[in-house]
């Protein structure tokens, strides 16, 4: 026998018996040896002892049939006793492996002794009878063979196997789907459109309507602009942590979360449209990809009244997804420039398409006071500071005096004015320039209802623009003469002072949203709150186009804007639009069964 051979790797031998120990028994003391069938012991022993392990398997294997069978089946009484049976066989499943594997490998060493095989692997199998035992014996008895790594992988099963088992069925939620009819508010019909006689289209009766309804609804209309204005979050509408006052006044609703929540929806429940241009995800180069809206930031909207949505949701708990299809105007301004020699004139020519120039640059504050054609009877009697027109010429006449021509070859341009003070005796009419376009956009909605008696919460998440919309951008609300005249006019005077030394709300905002709420005390800063050239370009657009997008909003139905037009689908005009929203809700819970989970309880029987 080479020395140097490992006494692992030493294989059985048989030791013969001394001679001398043989010849001291006579054959006297001698006795007959028992047969094999009687050193053996009883059958019942023999078989009772593997009957026993039987019993690990089989129970793994019953309790798998009765996962198997409550799988997708309601929550019962049964199913829940099972759920606590997983539990307790979780604990026991390390118990019942190491039952069966320990007599596995006990065997498999005696098999082994008699086939002759090394004392290595008869150490590594009779010793490595837990999973601890097993990893040891790979280090310490240092016999690494396939068949030994492949036992140790085997004794992972102990441990991973008892979160196999209580993983194996758990309770989940379960959820229908159903298709539910619904309408939404402002369709992507301008306004214009319904107006003219020539088209076969049908819409609400107007604000700024012709007639005696104006009695009733310019108070409407005034009501609804003004209510819109008053709610917390326009203090951090297109405002940042640059705007004067913007950490305070988001402190002062609740902080940003709360912000985010408040400009979700208006003071009436309709869901706002996100101002998509603006949106931090937006892609100029490719607008009829989905950009998201996000969840964590305060949004730029592109007005502050929603847009009324009908049906589409059930009177109990759940989800409801739709797609709805609307417009706004979107403004491209130049800066701001000294416009008094546009504003003063001898009144045979002018720039301005509603105003009249005045006679010398000591009477510029009389433009902002001049009234409308269109509902002087219904004046306010305030003095603001901002005005507003178009600019005089052929694109804007066609725009306006145009009937059944909707494809304009340009964008109607506004004029954005006010007298500008930068000290108490120097002064200038200061006028930016505005295109007008229209933007026609998908708005993906997500609502939410939590129990059968909340509310029903509606948010925009993704917007885009609409690959093939039935209307020019260059159409926009403000293309017909009615509706420019009076908004032109109402925006202004609205939420104007009855001093023309304060700037209105509408002024404050456009100025520093932050603080469209304070009052100024300094008298040389509250005066003429109309002029804007401190106020970067971008940021004026925007501000400005969801303040023109406000008014336009507040000036269709009064009714339908606050929710008192009821849920019926019935009868709705071409100021509505037809889609369908799937609604999910949970049912009862059902038991749900994780296949890979239950392979563990299979491998063990």
């Amino acid at each position: 026998m080479d020395p140097s051979t490992p006494y692992e790797s030493l294989r059985l031998m048989q030791m013969p018996y001394p001679s001398e120990d043989v010849k001291k028994v006579s054959e006297k003391e001698e006795k007959p040896l028992p047969t094999l069938k009687e050193c053996s012991p009883p059958w019942i022993w023999r078989v009772g002892v593997h009957a026993i392990l039987l019993v690990v398997p089989i129970t793994y294997l019953v309790l798998l049939g009765i996962v198997g069978r409550l799988g997708g089946q309601k929550r019962n009484s049964f199913g829940d006793n099972v759920l606590e049976v997983l539990q307790l066989a979780s604990t026991l499943w390390p118990i019942s492996f190491a039952a069966v594997l320990g007599p596995f490998l006990k065997t498999l060493a005696l098999f082994r002794a008699e086939k002759g095989t090394t004392v290595g692997s008869l150490e590594f199998l009779l010793t490595g009878q837990t999973t601890v035992a097993a990893f040891k014996n790979l280090f310490t008895v240092q016999y690494i063979r396939i068949w030994t790594v492949g036992i140790v992988a085997v004794w992972c099963f102990s441990p991973l196997g008892g979160q196999a088992v209580v993983r194996s069925m758990h309770l989940e939620p379960n959820t229908e789907s159903t298709e539910i009819a619904a309408a939404h508010y402002f369709s992507q019909v301008p306004l214009k459109i319904l107006d003219d006689y020539s088209t076969n289209f049908t819409g609400d009766v107007n604000a700024f309507a012709i007639g005696t309804a104006q009695v009733s609804l310019i108070p409407d209309f005034r009501r609804i602009a003004l209510a819109a204005f008053s709610r917390p979050d326009i203090l951090v509408s297109h405002a940042n942590g640059s705007s004067n006052g913007f950490e305070e006044s988001l402190a002062q609703i609740g902080g940003r979360p709360q912000a985010t929540r408040l400009g979700r929806q208006d003071i009436w429940r309709n869901v706002r449209i996100p101002f998509m241009e603006y949106l931090s995800g937006y892609n100029a180069e490719n607008p009829t990809v989905w950009t998201s809206v996000p969840r964590d930031e305060v949004v730029p909207f592109s007005s502050f009244i929603g847009v009324p949505i009908r049906g589409g949701a059930f009177s109990r708990a759940g989800n409801s997804s739709m797609e709805i299809h609307s417009r706004y105007q979107v403004l491209k301004c130049g800066d701001t420039f000294n416009g008094t020699d546009w504003a003063v004139g001898d009144g045979n020519s002018s720039n301005m398409f509603f105003h009249q120039p005045v006679r010398n640059a000591k009477l510029l504050l009389e433009i902002s006071k001049q009234r409308s054609m269109f509902n002087d009877a219904f004046h306010t009697g305030t003095k603001p500071s901002l005005w507003l027109d178009a600019i005089m010429n052929n694109d804007t006449t066609s725009q306006f005096y145009s009937i059944g021509m909707f494809e304009p070859q340009s964008e109607l341009q506004l004029l954005v004015g006010g007298f500008c003070l930068r000290d108490l005796d120097l002064g200038y009419m200061a006028i930016r320039t505005c295109n007008v376009s229209t933007s026609f956009v998908d708005v993906a909605v997500q609502c939410t209802r939590l129990d059968d008696f909340g509310d029903l919460d509606c948010q925009a998440t993704r917007i885009r623009r609409s690959r093939n919309p039935n209307f020019s951008p260059n159409l926009s609300d403000l293309s017909s003469f009615q509706i420019a005249g009076s908004t032109f006019y109402e925006m202004p005077f609205t939420t104007a002072n009855y001093d023309a030394l304060l700037p209105s709300l509408l002024e404050k905002y456009l100025k520093n949203p932050p603080t469209a709420f304070n009052y100024e005390f300094d008298a040389l800063k509250r005066m003429y709150g109309a002029c804007f050239d401190d106020v970067p370009r971008r940021v004026f657009e925007a501000r400005f186009a969801t303040a023109l997008n406000t008014f336009l909003m507040a000036t269709y139905n009064y009714t339908v804007l606050t929710g008192a037009d009821g849920t019926s689908l019935n009868g709705r005009n071409d100021m509505w639009r037809n889609y369908t929203a799937t609604w999910t809700q949970y049912t009862e819970e059902v038991y749900t069964l994780n296949v890979h989970q239950t392979f563990w309880i299979a491998w063990m029987g």
